[in-house]
């Protein structure tokens, strides 16, 4: 897991949402049914698909990914507290995320464990930083807490988000993705200690390569936790890498969550749609398109210059890509051969 920041639906999402909740009917166990109803038809359509998904995506560096385990084995919109638990949250923007099939059908699926003070102790990561819940071991474990005598109220809480997160999620029960975070720790404490005495070329080159997936990232973002948390973080890191994040302070942004969400450029995506492309200019591999409002996206997509003359009907992640969605057109690239931002020749 990585801590997330929560994007703003768009206003006409929103009220999509608010129109869909004042549907639900019934009392009781009757009220759960209609909104599970209602829930299963919406998710099918448009709202969903093209804004819900794509808002969620675009959390976590517009990377379709599981909000738990970070794994690409596709993901729908999945409520953190279950419709059977509160069929009034069927339709809140805050209770979505996005979770893959493996998460959201195994013992999480309608559970919604409490502690003593019934407060949730599934974790949610656009809510908490996961880090000081779910250590991390060398391997790839998450390593859980057992129970101690005398424990302090803080210690209990920790402890017992800890046991129903890693119990409900299975985290530890995937041996290709303990695999994948063992490797993404090698990785990192091979390259990250090189970042400083490269060229700025290779520089960028080797940040791409540890910010560039979601999982590596969370590691990543882990270590730097426990740098800047841990009583004894050069014991928990070893020195090799304890040196390198002492001497690379900028991996502090690179996991913030609010940066790594690029609000603004999703906000550019959302306003681009219903805008008209009016000119593309094309070097090499790279593809600028013009929209009206001296907006331009660059993309690698190789069919970009069909998109001149063509209205965008939406923009929004689809399986790890971002995809530009025009009448009769689609491109599609994943996010690293897409830039976004204002158009810098205004007169196209």
């Amino acid at each position: 897991m990585i801590r997330l920041h929560r994007l703003d639906l768009s206003d006409e999402a929103e009220k999509d949402l608010l129109d869909l909740k004042a549907n639900i009917t019934d009392v009781g166990s009757a009220r759960k049914r209609s909104a599970r109803a209602l829930f299963n038809r919406a998710r099918q359509a448009n709202l969903f698909q093209k804004k819900v998904i794509s808002t969620l995506s675009g959390m976590n560096g517009r990377s379709q990914r599981c909000f738990y385990c970070l794994s690409d084995r596709g993901s729908a919109v999945d409520h953190y507290r279950p419709i059977d638990d509160d069929p009034d949250a069927a339709f809140n923007w805050d209770n979505y995320i996005l979770a893959c099939s493996v998460c959201n059908s195994s013992e999480k699926n309608k559970a919604f464990p409490v502690d003593e003070a019934g407060k949730p102790t599934l974790l949610n990561p656009v809510d908490v930083d996961p880090h000081a819940y779910l250590p991390l071991n060398k391997i790839g474990e998450f390593l859980w807490f057992d129970e101690e005598t005398d424990e302090t109220p803080e210690v209990k809480r920790v402890r017992s988000v800890n046991n129903a997160t890693l119990k409900y999620l299975g985290l530890n029960e995937y041996q290709d993705l303990i695999h994948e975070r063992g490797s993404a720790w090698v990785m990192i404490e091979t390259l990250l200690p090189m970042l400083t005495r490269n060229t700025d070329q290779r520089a960028a080159e080797i940040k791409k390569m540890l910010t560039e997936s979601p999982l590596v990232l969370s590691v990543l973002a882990f270590m730097v936790h426990i740098y800047s948390n841990h009583s004894e973080p050069l014991e928990y890191l070893g020195e090799r890498l304890y040196r390198a994040i002492a001497d690379c302070p900028e991996t502090q942004k690179w996991v913030d969550p609010e940066l790594r969400s690029r609000p603004e450029e999703h906000r550019i995506m959302q306003e681009l749609c219903g805008k008209r492309c009016v000119d593309v200019q094309t070097t090499g591999d790279d593809h600028c398109i013009h929209f009206e409002e001296d907006i331009s996206v660059s993309t690698r997509a190789s069919n970009a210059p069909e998109a001149k003359g063509k209205k965008l009907l939406h923009a929004y992640n689809r399986k790890g890509k971002v995809v530009f969605q025009f009448h009769g057109l689609e491109l599609v690239a994943p996010p690293s051969h897409w830039t976004i931002g204002p158009r810098p020749d205004s007169e196209i």
